[in-house]
């Protein structure tokens, strides 16, 4: 008699185990989607940086004429196109290596980004364009810090390693030109200067996430620590 009359009591202690166990339990995956700024090639987008003002400029003229004849030929070709650049959209995943210990405010990341631009390259001797879209998918590895590390907060710093892959467009073919003298980047970077994510509640798994950074997957000038590029979006944790 008292066992049965004890039953209810320990069923429902033992009901409440899982759930305690699982409170306890701590989410040491995030993954959020974002959209951002351009990467680094709209830093070499020269469409971009007159303002998108719709126009075809040719400047043959100048300083340029001193320039050797392939090199003035160079240049026509890239004052003659027009660009759409659109915002990137990327994917992040991170994992807490450890809870205590050395490890405890380190996570191994990692990072999709996907890029797109219309581009459209005008023959000024035929008269005629030829409209593209340029697409791009980038590959990223690396590492973040947690400098504040709370239950439903977290602001950090991250920075990543990667490779890209590219479509066969002349637009990434003229931001060569404009980066390197045609030679096209071995290593794609990114780094976020500061990163900040926050839970929609205390019993939410979702949540926003902005980062403030530099390079090729979203950045805004080349004064990169005073005018970073601006990713925001949304996370989950489990």
């Amino acid at each position: 008699m008292h066992l049965l009359k004890r039953l209810p009591i320990v069923l429902l202690f033992a009901t409440l185990i899982p759930t305690g166990i699982r409170a306890q339990e701590k989410k040491k995956f995030e993954i959020n989607v974002g959209i951002s700024t351009p990467g680094l090639y709209a830093l070499t987008d020269k469409d971009a940086a007159t303002d998108g003002n719709e126009r075809y400029d040719f400047y043959l003229d100048g300083p340029r004429l001193h320039y050797p004849e392939e090199k003035q030929l160079v240049y026509f070709d890239l004052e003659s196109y027009r660009s759409t650049l659109y915002p990137s959209i990327s994917v992040e995943l991170s994992y807490k290596l450890a809870e205590t210990g050395f490890f405890k405010r380190l996570s191994l990341a990692g990072m999709l980004g996907y890029h797109m631009v219309g581009f459209e390259n005008f023959d000024p001797v035929t008269k005629q364009s030829k409209k593209e879209t340029a697409l791009r998918l980038d590959f990223l590895m690396g590492a973040r810090l947690r400098i504040i590390d709370r239950p439903h907060f977290c602001m950090y710093s991250q920075a990543f390693l990667g490779k890209d892959f590219r479509n066969d467009c002349e637009y990434w073919t003229i931001a060569n030109e404009f980066i390197g003298d045609g030679h096209e980047e071995k290593v794609d970077y990114q780094v976020t200067f500061l990163g900040f994510q926050v839970d929609l509640g205390k019993e939410s798994n979702l949540g926003f996430v902005t980062e403030f950074g530099y390079g090729y997957e979203y950045s805004l000038s080349q004064l990169f620590v005073f005018i970073p590029g601006i990713r925001a979006g949304v996370s989950y944790k489990f």
